[in-house]
């Protein structure tokens, strides 16, 4: 007899032996995809480095331009101070100018802390000098002191300038007396050039060549010319390109490769700007033998690995054509019994599942049901050598029958097709039990192993493996010991649950297609006004009456709606209906009164929603103000901005909005008072507390007074005793609702009782 493991399942994708050829062709690829990551390695070190490049260039010229802007502004303020200094002793010297000699005036260069004092007559003549010296000096025409003694002006500083007798240079300032006479004071400025000196071109490249970590660097002015170099010498061999000429002439920024004294160098070119003004084009070259030797390096390194990898490839393709076989049984097929494993059996039954045909298919899980006693009284040795010989009996005895697999544990799983009925399967339990009926031999004594066969039909339902498993493993836990049989189908477990769901399902479609046909329908419980005893409106619930189940409970049609995705039209019908309700109320005099309908979130999130509402609110000639809608708190948990979003437009067209059974889930106050809503619905659980505890200690009335903080209307759900309602009634909620006033009522009971 062949090996079982060895017979090739039908539709079982199969791993294939991996051909010369193919792995050929792995290498070339590999091969080449390696050679693309040296390209593309050797571009990245490159832009790197120009990228770093240009950012230490731009630096540079930010520090240059800084420096040449901190000069200009460090000018402009000693300049200031200068003036405001020359001023100052001005007034002091003018003031007392006719009592003054040369020996005052020099006492005045150390008090007012000036270099030079000399007082004039009116025609211009020095009369007395702080040093002695130009006693009787006549200005002459065109001299500054000429300039100021005809200006007329009272006061003026000049600019820094050299005196024209010793050429040193000097901030002179003039003072006018009443009479005419007039005092010049001066500043000796050589501590401003020293400081101006300091920001000349040639003294700036230099100190930004020491600081920088880079190979070059030259000032070029507007025309082109190197004006200044880090090394003293602006001397450039090669000099600029075409290109790098033109841009400078530009006032543009340019990068490129280029070469320096025979050296390739990476170059950037800046332009430099104070106060709007370009100045000229700051020039920043790298050597460029660094990168290169990286590159080099680079390629190098893979090649090496390249050539790694195409041994490495080719050594293992002899291994690959062994190991091949070997690592599909690891892979299919359970080391211990032989058996295809679960992996092989969810591929070969999505294939089964995909291609239904006209053969009947059921799967039979086999669940030894003592074997994990036998692993704990005996060890997982000895119940691993119980396992492969049962597996080896089990492969016999069905041989022919179907494909065996091993599931899990000590779990075996059969596939048939091609049966006639469930007697065939009935008969194929008896061979499997008949291999459990001989014990085995453990430690010296005989041991029975039990088994436990749940056997599943495969029909158009089963669409997935995780279904199939999950439905046969359910059988299987369902296996009657007492009724004498150790196998159990999924139909017997399960089948008035799944019909009774089909027939729920049947008929909701049925409704929705024909709106109601009397299965689906609409009770009304009244909403009591606490203060004037009133009722003010109705909550519409819905209803069914199956005609093959009768009274089905809301919870479980409403769920059945959800999970087969009819909850939107039926949400839909029951809206259509209670409008309908509405309007026949306003039609006979109970316009006032509002009508509650309850949507879920399917409904709520659905994009034609508020669409859908307005619709049906303006075929049914209601007013939007007569209807409002109740949502629970648990539509909020993942959905909240959306749903917010829309029960603000809701509210905005005038419909009102309840949150209903507040308390039991995801709202708190500091998140309700967020919501679009209109009116807070208490739970009933909270009034049932009512009755068994404290009043005083109940929080039903906290409920109420925040909700009223907030502007809230508040609704009393499930009110079935007049205790509750005095409470309620003390702690001024606002409307009440329950059995204590009155059940759900028909349509036509409704109208009775509003006629009362």
């Amino acid at each position: 007899m062949r090996d079982e493991g060895e017979r090739t399942l039908e539709h079982r994708k199969i791993i294939k032996p991996i051909g010369f050829k193919s792995l050929l062709a792995s290498i070339l690829g590999i091969s080449a995809l390696f050679l693309a990551m040296g390209i593309i390695l050797t571009g990245n070190i490159r832009e790197h480095f120009h990228r770093q490049m240009t950012e230490e260039a731009r630096w540079l010229a930010g520090s240059y331009a800084f420096s040449l802007t901190t000069g200009v502004e460090a000018h402009e303020i000693i300049n200031n101070l200068l003036e405001e200094k020359i001023l100052a002793a001005s007034r002091a010297v003018i003031n007392q100018h006719e009592a003054l000699d040369d020996q005052d005036l020099a006492a005045y260069v150390l008090e007012l802390g000036v270099d030079e004092i000399y007082l004039y007559n009116a025609q211009g003549e020095v009369l007395h000098s702080s040093t002695g010296k130009f006693i009787g000096w006549k200005a002459e025409e065109g001299h500054p002191v000429h300039d100021f003694m005809n200006g007329g002006q009272s006061g003026l500083v000049e600019a820094i300038r050299q005196d024209t007798v010793s050429g040193v240079y000097y901030k002179y300032g003039y003072f006018r007396a009443p009479e005419g006479d007039f005092v010049q004071i001066g500043v000796l400025a050589e501590k401003i050039n020293d400081f101006r000196k300091r920001f000349e071109v040639e003294e700036l490249v230099s100190t930004l060549f020491q600081d920088a970590p880079v190979d070059h660097l030259y000032f070029i002015d507007n025309q082109g010319n190197i004006t200044a170099s880090g090394h003293g010498e602006p001397h450039w061999e090669e000099g600029l390109s075409p290109g790098a000429r033109a841009a400078v002439s530009a006032g543009q920024a340019h990068n490129e490769v280029a070469w320096h004294s025979g050296e390739k160098v990476y170059q950037v070119l800046l332009p430099i700007r104070v106060e709007g003004k370009r100045l000229g084009t700051l020039a920043v070259l790298q050597s460029m033998e660094e990168t290169e030797r990286i590159i080099r390096n680079g390629n190098l390194l893979a090649f090496l690995v390249l050539g790694g990898v195409f041994l490495g490839t080719t050594a293992t393709i002899a291994a690959a054509q062994q190991k091949n076989r070997r690592l599909y049984r690891l892979a299919f097929y359970d080391p211990l019994t032989g058996l295809p494993n679960k992996e092989q059996l969810t591929g070969f039954l999505e294939g089964k599942l995909q291609s239904p045909g006209d053969r009947k298919k059921a799967v039979m899980l086999v669940s030894c049901s003592s074997f994990k006693v036998l692993n704990m009284t005996f060890g997982y040795q000895v119940g691993d050598q119980v396992l492969e010989e049962l597996a080896g009996k089990l492969r016999d005895a069905l041989y022919g029958e179907g494909e065996l697999f091993r599931f899990s544990g000590g779990r075996f799983l059969l596939y048939v097709e091609g049966y006639e009925s469930q007697e065939d399967l009935v008969r194929i339990c008896g061979e499997i039990n008949q291999v459990f009926r001989s014990p085995y031999r453990v430690t010296d004594a005989n041991k029975y192993v039990l088994a436990q066969i749940g056997i599943l039909e495969l029909t158009g339902d089963h669409r997935d493996t995780d279904q199939v498993f999950k439905d046969v493993a359910i059988a299987v836990d369902h296996v009657k010991d007492s009724q004498g049989s150790n196998h159990c189908f999924f139909d017997m477990v399960m089948e008035h649950g799944l019909v009774r769901a089909r027939i729920i399902e049947s008929e909701l479609e049925k409704a929705v297609k024909r709106a109601g046909q009397e299965t689906v329908f609409l009770h009304y419980q009244p909403q009591l006004d606490l203060k004037a005893e009133k009722v003010i409106g109705f909550e519409a619930l819905a209803r069914m009456e199956c005609p093959r189940l009768g009274t089905v409970p809301p919870m479980e049609f409403i769920d059945i709606a959800e999970k087969r995705h009819l909850i939107a039209p039926l949400g839909q019908l029951i809206l259509g209906m209670a409008c309908r309700f509405q309007k026949r109320l306003a039609d006979e005099g109970h316009g006032e009164l509002r009508m509650a309908v309850n949507v879920s979130a399917i409904q709520l999130l659905r994009e034609d929603f508020f669409d859908s509402v307005m619709e049906t609110v303006r075929e049914t000639g209601i007013r939007p103000r007569d209807l409002e809608l109740e949502i629970t708190e648990s539509m909020f948990v993942d959905n909240y901005e959306i749903i917010n979003e829309k029960l603000e437009k809701l509210r905005k067209a005038g419909i009102k909005v309840a949150l209903d059974d507040f308390g039991t889930g995801y709202s708190s106050f500091a998140r309700i008072k967020e919501l679009h809503i209109d009116t807070v619905k208490i739970d009933k659980h909270f009034i049932d507390r009512l009755l068994v505890g404290d009043p005083e200690e109940a929080i039903a009335g906290d409920i109420i007074r925040l909700s009223h903080r907030l502007g809230f209307t508040t609704v009393a759900e499930g009110v079935e005793e007049e205790s509750q309602k005095e409470y309620l009634k003390a702690c001024r909620c606002d409307v009440l609702q329950g059995y204590l006033f009155s059940r759900p009522l028909e349509e036509g009971k409704a109208l009775e009782l509003l006629k009362r």
